[in-house]
């Protein structure tokens, strides 16, 4: 699986997989918007940080993303992730 978003939601979801669910999901890794916020704690905890949208659905370990990024993120990435073959989990939608 990988994970669109590393905010609150998205610490809790990555230790949630990496400490509980490791032996039922592997987490191939990260996309965030703002790598800079990020980048140590996401090096430290072991969860590889994609370049881009691109690499991440690039990569063979990938199942489905988890998108716990906010509206936004659904409008901007989703019709990208389902055209690639990959399956979608929202978490954020309009009301």
């Amino acid at each position: 699986m990988g994970i669109i978003g590393y905010g609150a939601l998205g610490k809790i979801l990555a230790g949630a997989v990496l400490n509980n669910l490791k032996d039922a999901y592997i987490l191939a890794g990260n996309y965030t918007r703002s790598p800079e916020k990020c980048r140590e704690e996401l090096e430290s905890q072991k969860i590889h940080l994609y370049a881009n949208l691109e690499k991440m659905l690039s990569d063979p370990r990938l199942d489905f993303v988890v998108e716990i990024a906010g509206v936004q993120a659904v409008i901007e990435y989703s019709k990208r992730i389902l055209q690639s073959g990959k399956h979608l989990i929202l978490t954020s939608g309009r009301g």
